[in-house]
């Protein structure tokens, strides 16, 4: 499993259209890909899951990717991210 961190610079955070933009992004890797948000976590494949967690600007959100090329996904997630428009 890697773990990688980032700031949510997005002005209105990860709400709803992000989330799916995010989600779609992520659903057709065949691993796990779960978000963080302090004690809360979400499989990042599920739009109300990511919804669940809240995340404003300003947020840490931490990613978690488990299988293949878990790394360079791991680092293109955080990518994904780190450019969300609000």
């Amino acid at each position: 499993m890697v773990k990688q961190s980032t700031i949510v610079t997005s002005d209105s955070g990860i709400h709803a259209r992000p989330a799916a933009e995010l989600v779609n992004f992520v659903k057709n890797y065949p691993g796990t890909v779960n978000i963080k948000n302090g004690e809360k976590s979400g499989n990042l494949k599920s739009i109300l899951n990511v919804m669940a967690l809240g995340i404003v600007k300003g947020t840490e959100v931490t990613i978690e990717v488990s299988g293949d090329d878990e790394e360079n996904f791991c680092t293109s997630v955080i990518d994904f991210i780190d450019n969300l428009k609000g």
